[in-house]
């Protein structure tokens, strides 16, 4: 498949989206003070830019679909070393989760100031890995 193709229909579309999303928060506020043959326009408007982003759409689907039959990895020994490093990722996390599922290995009866900074300190650094991932909630 044409990764650049596949590339442009995507964008394409978000841009779209994008676009009409915009224009219907602009036009939506407008059309509070406007008559009701303006508001038959832009409802006519947003059917067309409605029916294009469908076509985009399925072009983009048709694409996805026609990509994933007969689709290889460029580079198969990098597809094969990121998946290995990502179900290590997987594991890592899933020890963690079983870690704090268990109160960080604490009795709670016995919880002193150092554990509370130690549980800080392990949030603090999630937090920048879901920075680095591009997860943060901070923007």
């Amino acid at each position: 498949m044409d990764d650049f193709r596949l590339l442009y229909a995507k964008k394409r579309l978000l841009y779209l989206l994008q676009e009409e999303m915009e224009a219907q928060e602009v036009i939506f506020n407008t059309l509070k003070i406007e008559d009701k043959s303006v508001s038959t326009e832009y409802e006519e408007l947003f059917r067309q830019k409605d029916a294009l982003i469908a076509i985009e759409a399925k072009r983009l689907v048709d694409l996805l679909i026609k990509g994933e039959k007969g689709m290889k990895p460029i580079n198969e020994k990098a597809t094969q070393k990121f998946k290995e490093v990502v179900m290590s990722v997987q594991e890592q996390l899933a020890d963690l989760a079983d870690y704090f599922e268990e109160d960080m290995d604490v009795d709670v009866n016995f919880v002193n100031w150092g554990h509370v900074y130690t549980a800080k300190d392990i949030f603090y650094m999630l937090e920048e890995i879901k920075a680095f991932a591009g997860l943060s909630d901070a923007e």
